[in-house]
């Protein structure tokens, strides 16, 4: 990962791109997203058909979705990290606790490994939840 020198600060991303779009009047994908997402996990994967395998996000009619727009359905635990954290920050220290307890709690080190596995079942995403508090 590239980290920055000591007292090197981040540069801001140019607008370019997004002042381009807008005199099409259009937007750019990332601005379409949901941008008041703070919900735990566990409040989100609430039922067995909110769960999903294989994929980040479904909308009801079953179509792919990226997991952060509004009309995302249901959703792995990947998907469900990008839905219920849009701060990057949170959303890894949501992630790590959901690493750690995988790895102590399964045979399973990573989350898509875990959640795709034939063997996991929503009960056990559930026990994950519950135990990571996310």
């Amino acid at each position: 990962m590239f980290e920055l020198s000591k007292g090197q600060e981040r540069k801001p991303r140019s607008p370019k791109l997004l002042i381009f779009l807008e005199s099409y009047g259009l937007h750019h994908p990332l601005q379409q997203l949901n941008k008041s997402r703070q919900m735990k996990i566990k409040d989100l994967l609430n039922s067995p058909d909110k769960w999903i395998q294989h994929c980040y996000a479904k909308k009801k009619n079953g179509k792919l979705v990226h997991p952060a727009k509004p009309e995302a359905y249901c959703f792995c635990l990947r998907g469900a990290l990008i839905q219920c954290y849009a701060n990057m920050q949170e959303k890894n220290v949501a992630e790590n606790k959901l690493l750690k307890v995988v790895a102590e709690n399964t045979l399973h080190t990573g989350l898509i490994a875990f959640n795709d596995s034939p063997e996991t079942t929503f009960e056990d995403i559930r026990r994950i939840l519950e135990i990571a508090d996310v």
